[in-house]
């Protein structure tokens, strides 16, 4: 897989095999999970004391929450138009000015998978073989996949 930009100012991510387009097409579900933990996770409480809790709730959550929102939509309007290469590769488009937008969504799709899979800080960065649990070992591994296409955005995009 190869980053470039096109002549349009869209960063072009190139013969992406097809598990790592599954993970992205994946992202927009897990940062918008309703999971408790991992909406905990992604927007943490901001104050100890519960009445300025409840103020920043009122007054900034609704803010942040649209904001993730919009963030999402950018990336799944993104992926719907990920188009196939040749040998089964696919290609991504991704706009400059989306490329904020990708980097945060990736960054919490690897926070929501670390809760929604129960992933243990202790499995991070073990052979993923010797994870016994299956669906944990996939999350990890798909965890990792979003973290190198974050670099490849930082590295490509000059980010």
């Amino acid at each position: 897989m190869h980053v470039r930009w096109d002549q349009d100012g869209t960063l072009c991510l190139a013969g992406m095999p097809p598990f790592v387009a599954d993970t992205l097409r994946q992202l927009p579900d897990w940062i918008e999970s309703a999971d408790p933990a991992v909406r905990e996770r992604l927007l943490p409480r901001a104050y100890r004391d519960q009445r300025a809790e409840e103020e920043w709730e009122r007054l900034a959550r609704p803010e942040l929450e649209h904001l993730f929102q919009s963030r999402g939509e950018l990336v799944r309007q993104d992926l719907s138009q990920m188009k196939r290469g040749r040998l089964g590769s696919l290609m991504l488009r991704i706009p400059e000015a989306h490329l904020s937008a990708w980097l945060s969504a990736l960054n919490a799709g690897r926070h929501a998978l670390f809760i929604l899979h129960q992933v243990d800080s202790v499995d991070v960065g073990r052979d993923l073989a010797a994870i016994d649990d299956p669906g944990r070992a996939e999350a990890l591994l798909r965890m990792e996949i979003l973290a190198w296409v974050q670099q490849l955005l930082i590295d490509g995009g000059g980010g």
